[in-house]
This record gives structure tokens, C-alpha cells and sequence, in this order.
């Protein structure tokens, strides 16, 4: 959409969900948890697809329709070379977004957000965790999308952004922990 911050964001969503959402994935094949692997596969190729790595979206739509066919082999031999790639595409951006930005600004958290309101952050919070309960995905991620938009702090800031790539990678329950002690705490 033309707007450097919100790639940002997306970029952080990524660094920060990747590695989980792979280990989670490998778990799932060893279990033969095909509708689980499906879920998450599904979630990296629109991660992957919002970052521009178009082909490594495309290989992530075949591994999907793999879990789909319960093509066990292909998935366990696929996804161990996949994953690898993911890896090193992981570490490249981590490196890119280190050594080319202040640290504030690699974590997806740059100090020329305006200062968002923490009442009106709550109640978005309260949306999103009604939304998630709902398993209204888009929505949740369109409301945490114009969330991150501001800044509320670094360390909220931080949670914020975890809580964004956990309700990408479905991981909806971690969400609505962090959200709930995020709004029990009242963190400023």
C-alpha cells in the first residue's frame, strides 16, 4: 500500500512468528496433523505472499494442497526443504532490518509513529479479542494492523506486534492470553 511503516509491521509479524509457526509445522507432521499443518501452511504463504516472496508463497500453496491430499511423503520431504529456505530468508531479512536500521526501528517500532491513546488501545483490544473468539481472522488482523500503526511504548509496542503474528499463524489462544494481560495489567 505505499506505506513504508506498515511493511515494517509486516516484516516484524514475520521475523517474529517464523520460527514458531516452522517448528510448529514439524510437530504437526510428525503427528500426521494434516488439517493443523493445512492451517499453518495456509498462514506462511499469506505471510509470505504480504513480504513479496512470491515463489516461496507459491511453493507454500503446493505444500498446503499436499497436506489437503494427505500426501504424507511429499510433505515431510518437501517441507524439511522449504523450511530451510524459510530459515535462510528468515535470517537474511533479520540481518537486512539489524544492520540497516536503528534497533527501534528494526523492531518494527520507530519513534516516528504518533503516540497512540491507551484508552483507545484498549478498546480496540477488547474488539480484537471478541473477533478472535469469533475467529473473524481478517478483522482481527485489520484492527491490529491499524494498531500498530502508533506507538504505545516500546516494550507494549513489542507485545503488540507479537500479539499481530500470533493471531496471523492462528494462534489464536497465545492471543487472547497476551491481550488479557495486556488489558488486566493496564499497561501504558
Amino acid at each position: 500500500g505505499g506505506s513504508e511503516q506498515a511493511y515494517l509491521g509486516i516484516i516484524n509479524a514475520f521475523i517474529t512468528s517464523a520460527p514458531e509457526k516452522l517448528e510448529r509445522m514439524y510437530s504437526f507432521i510428525e503427528r500426521d496433523d494434516f488439517d493443523s499443518f493445512s492451517v499453518d501452511m495456509h498462514s506462511c504463504k499469506s505471510s509470505l505472499a504480504n513480504i513479496g516472496a512470491f515463489e516461496m508463497s507459491e511453493e507454500a500453496r503446493g505444500m498446503e494442497a499436499a497436506a489437503a491430499e494427505h500426501n504424507y511423503v511429499f510433505m515431510k520431504n518437501g517441507f524439511r526443504e522449504f523450511s530451510s529456505r524459510i530459515n535462510a530468508l528468515f535470517t537474511f531479512i533479520r540481518g537486512i532490518v539489524s544492520d540497516g536500521m536503528s534497533e527501534d526501528d528494526a523492531s518494527g517500532m520507530d519513534d516516528s509513529r504518533a503516540r497512540g491513546s491507551v484508552e483507545v488501545l484498549r478498546n480496540m483490544l477488547e474488539d480484537v479479542r471478541v473477533m478472535i473468539d469469533n475467529l473473524e481472522h481478517d478483522s482481527a488482523m485489520e484492527n491490529m494492523d491499524k494498531i500498530t500503526l502508533e506507538s504505545y511504548g516500546r516494550d507494549l509496542d513489542r507485545r503488540l506486534f507479537q500479539i499481530r503474528a500470533a493471531i496471523d499463524s492462528f494462534n489464536y489462544d497465545r492471543a487472547a492470553d497476551m491481550i488479557k494481560s495486556i488489558l488486566d495489567t493496564g499497561d501504558r
